[in-house]
């Protein structure tokens, strides 16, 4: 005999198929739709996101996309205030007037770019991401180098081997990749194998390696392993990761830097 589903089995259903149909939806409209309270929904939004159904963003949730990476739009609202407060921790307490930095692909990047022309910062950006130099080209106080190369508008980066002539005479004091999954008996790993050689690559030409992440990235792993040869890299998450992924990135060697809000330049 069958079991009959129950309220939270067919709620959560019902869920996923909103987010089938729209793509993102905030939590007040799941709840008007689904006649439940804010509370009931947080809680089927936690359940559902550890299960890999969806994304939680600040205010609703996102589609779980099938392919190995998550579309440019979704990636900006994942997580939005703890992405804004790693870069404004970057830019108060890491980046200095002078500085050549290489800004990785990523909503998380491109907040640091943001973060940079808002405090007037004079420096020089590498990067391959168009939403970097559409948001960083608007400052006069940015000298600007673009990777170019053939454009996936999937991904809003520039792709090919062009980048290794690119950087064959750079040096950078700074830079900040985009990573996807930090674990402490992988490593730091990313969704697509084509980005291992330019972010190692990236790593070489810079005197200080960082791994930008959000609390969301730690004890979770991608297929492509990155950045494990060196020796300096630095993880820089914000103040919502849990302090035993902290503790056990420490114990395993790496150096991990937790943002704190800040408003002024120190």
């Amino acid at each position: 005999m069958l079991m009959e589903k129950t309220k939270a089995e067919i709620r959560r259903e019902r869920i996923l198929e909103l987010l089938d149909e729209f793509g993102s939806v905030s939590v007040s409209t799941f709840c008007a739709t689904l006649g439940c309270s804010e509370s009931t929904m947080r809680n089927d939004l936690a359940y559902l996101e550890t299960l890999g159904k969806l994304y939680r963003t600040f205010g609703g949730a996102v589609k779980m996309e099938k392919a190995p990476y998550i579309s440019i739009h979704n990636r900006k609202i994942l997580y939005a205030q703890e992405k804004k407060e790693i870069a404004e921790y970057i830019v108060s307490h890491m980046i200095h007037a002078g500085d050549t930095i290489i800004l990785d692909t990523g909503s998380t990047c491109a907040e640091i770019g943001r973060a940079v022309v808002e405090w007037k910062i004079p420096v020089t950006i590498i990067s391959s991401s168009l939403e970097i130099v559409n948001i960083t080209s608007a400052s006069e106080l940015v000298n600007l180098y673009c990777i170019g190369g053939f454009y996936n508008a999937q991904r809003g980066s520039f792709t090919g081997e062009l980048y290794r002539s690119a950087l064959k005479d750079i040096h950078a004091d700074l830079y900040f990749a985009g990573v996807t999954g930090i674990d402490k008996e992988v490593g730091i790993t990313i969704p697509l194998g084509e980005e291992v050689n330019m972010k190692n690559l990236y790593a070489e030409v810079a005197s200080k390696v960082c791994a930008v992440a959000d609390f969301s990235k730690f004890g979770k792993t991608s297929p492509r392993k990155v950045l494990n040869h060196v020796d300096n890299v630095t993880i820089i998450t914000d103040s919502s990761v849990k302090e035993e992924y902290v503790e056990e990135m420490q114990e395993a060697g790496y150096h991990i830097l937790v943002a704190d809000k800040v408003k002024q330049r120190v």
